[in-house]
C-alpha cells in the first residue's frame, strides 16, 4: 500500500493571494573576481610558506571551479608570485 501525493490547489494556498504560483528560479553563481581570489590565495601561501599544491588540491581547498582556479593560478605564476614545479605543483616563487 503506497502513498501517492497528488498536488491540489490547497498545496499552494500561501500563494493564492498573489494570483500565481511562483516558479523556481535557477541560481546564478557569480564568478568571483580573479584578483579577489588571487588575494586570498596569496594570503594562504604567505601564511604557510611551505605550501605546495596541485591544481586539484588548490581547487578543493579554496572551493573554486576549474576555470577560475586555472585563471588564478596562471595569474599568480605570470606575476611571479607562484612557480609551477616539474611535479605539477604550485609553490611560492621565493621558496627556492
Amino acid at each position: 500500500m503506497g502513498v501517492n501525493w497528488v498536488p491540489t490547489k490547497q498545496s499552494h494556498e500561501p500563494f493564492a493571494r498573489l494570483g500565481r504560483v511562483p516558479r523556481a528560479r535557477p541560481l546564478k553563481a557569480r564568478a568571483p573576481a580573479i584578483e579577489q581570489v588571487a588575494t586570498r590565495v596569496r594570503a594562504e601561501y604567505l601564511e604557510m610558506p611551505g605550501l605546495c599544491l596541485t591544481r586539484d588540491q588548490a581547487r578543493c581547498l579554496w572551493g573554486l571551479d576549474v576555470g577560475v582556479c586555472d585563471q588564478v593560478l596562471r595569474h599568480l605564476v605570470d606575476t611571479g608570485f607562484l612557480s609551477f614545479t616539474p611535479h605539477a605543483t604550485y609553490v611560492r616563487a621565493d621558496a627556492g
